[in-house]
């Protein structure tokens, strides 16, 4: 049995079910993309729909609210990563996948997986002065021409509540399903991202301004997934290994990956799964079969 995540809480105050509302204004868009505008149609009921619905309907559930799943669609393959998931409008050009569902949409279902949000990076200096977080970048200790060696500070990882998460789709015949840290590299390491449960932070509310209401920031800024640390807990989820605290270190481990463009399903779990659900395989998107090799003749 299945459920399909039902919703009938308007959209704007989906980040009010939870999110932490603490932090300041970011950079980035200063408004939300507005989408073009159709003719009215004929039908009075179809004018009424609400466009969070469409979203909402490509949301599974498991029956016993064990694992949630969205469609996706590869981007960065051949170039470095900061991030796991984006907005169309976020930074497609550095991450993994992307996904139209917005981030509020995708709270509310995390929410009522019961879930609530834990804390986000931190840098703790070891020598000489507390390391003040308001003069570094946003990544952490990385000033201009004051870069602090590795060993003058360290990361307290992300801790709270968490989710596994798993990409899956199929060639042809073939299922394909990956721990996500399969499909990253880590540089360093010269070995895919250790793998380890993704940090639910829940982004926070962006205080209201004058010419402004209060805007949801992972919304706003359409980045959902974090690989690299950031400062602002603005994501809805990050990696929680100290390595992440690098920069320029991560790389699709593309072997193992399609063409740039294919479609997927992301899978977030509470517990470590050895395949996918059931109803997840249901609606995999499906690519062409590879190509083998013809057989030689003797």
């Amino acid at each position: 049995m299945l459920l399909r995540l039902l919703c009938t809480t308007p959209l704007l105050a989906l980040p009010f079910l939870g999110a932490s509302q603490s932090g300041g204004d970011l950079g980035g868009p200063s408004e939300a993309p507005v989408a073009k505008q159709e003719a009215p149609s004929e039908d009075p009921q179809e004018d009424q729909a609400d466009p969070a619905d469409a979203q909402r309907s490509d949301l599974l559930f498991g029956t016993d609210r064990q694992w949630l799943s969205f469609p996706v669609q590869l981007e960065v393959t051949r170039d470095y990563l900061e991030f796991l998931l984006v907005n169309p409008h976020g930074g497609v050009h550095e991450s993994l996948f992307s996904t139209n569902l917005d981030a509020q949409v995708i709270n509310t279902a995390v929410l009522a997986m019961g879930l609530e949000p834990g804390q986000n990076v931190q840098w703790r200096a070891l020598i000489g002065d507390p390391m003040d977080l308001q003069g570094v970048g946003v990544q952490g200790p990385r000033q201009p021409n004051s870069i602090p060696q590795r060993d003058q500070y360290e990361v307290v990882v992300p801790s709270g509540d968490a989710l596994y998460l798993y990409a899956a789709w199929r060639e042809g015949e073939e299922t394909f399903f990956f721990r996500v840290e399969d499909l990253i590299r880590d540089l360093d390491r010269g070995r895919t991202l250790r793998r380890h449960a993704f940090v639910y932070l829940g982004s926070f509310l962006m205080p209201a301004r004058e010419d402004r209401p209060p805007r949801f920031a992972a919304s706003m800024e359409g980045n959902l997934i974090n690989i690299a640390f950031f400062k602002k807990p603005s994501a809805l989820f990050t990696t929680a290994v100290e390595e992440c605290d690098k920069q320029s270190n991560w790389l699709a481990n593309s072997w193992l990956l399609p063409e740039q463009g294919a479609g997927m399903r992301l899978i977030f779990s509470k517990e470590t799964l050895v395949e996918a659900p059931a109803a997840v395989l249901d609606v995999l998107p499906v690519l062409p079969a590879q190509e083998s090799e013809p057989a030689q003749e003797e």
